[in-house]
């Protein structure tokens, strides 16, 4: 590892990445609205994360999913969940969005 830095037991960084390094970090992203790959970004970012910055122990980062959306109405919401079905099914611990309390019914959809 790195001078003065042990990994983790049973840790092998991946392939190109450097130890861990005990330094917190978080990323924040929807895999369902990645719209950079023109800039060379990759979805890949984020469904990988957990693994290439795992814990200390070495088990893979935990996963948080902020799922109420309070700019669109219950309706629509509805109408692009549905939409987006195929993109969640593909990237583990993407949720659907839900309306926030008291919005489940609003906005209309035509």
């Amino acid at each position: 590892g790195a001078a003065g830095h042990t990994p983790p037991t049973g840790h092998t960084p991946p392939t190109g990445h450097a130890p861990p390094t005990g330094h917190a970090v978080t990323a924040v992203g929807d895999p369902c609205q990645a719209i950079y790959g023109w800039r060379g970004a990759s979805v890949a970012n984020l469904d990988d994360f957990p693994e290439h910055f795992p814990h200390a122990d070495g088990t893979p980062a935990t996963r948080y999913s902020l799922s109420e959306n309070r700019r669109s109405g219950g309706r629509l919401l509805q109408l692009a969940n549905g939409l987006a079905e195929p993109l969640r099914a593909m990237h583990e611990g993407v949720e659907a969005l839900r309306p926030a309390p008291g919005a489940e019914r609003d906005g209309m959809v035509r």
